[in-house]
């Protein structure tokens, strides 16, 4: 038997999608980011709970700290972010 070959990028990629995981930093920046967005944009955490098919508690405990978005929310984060930055809805 050969040595176990390294992961290529996508295989790492799926197995964090497929794992849910994503750091903590990662997540705690995307929320910085989401927090920045909604004050500058007069938008309520109800509003973006909304816009993002989640419950306003779960984006109050993003915003204050208690909780990281999983890697699916921190995906949805993303693409909410995108397209309000680039004018889409």
């Amino acid at each position: 038997m050969g040595e176990p070959r390294a992961r290529s990028f996508l295989e790492y990629c799926h197995l964090c999608v497929t794992s849910g995981w994503m750091s903590d930093s990662e997540a705690e920046n995307l929320v910085k980011e989401l927090k920045t967005w909604a004050a500058k944009n007069k938008k309520s955490q109800y509003s973006i709970a909304q816009s993002l098919g989640v419950d306003r508690e779960r984006v109050s405990k993003w915003f204050s700290g208690k909780t990281v978005p999983s890697l699916q929310h921190g995906l949805k984060i993303q693409k909410f972010l995108k397209q309000k930055k680039s004018g889409s809805t």
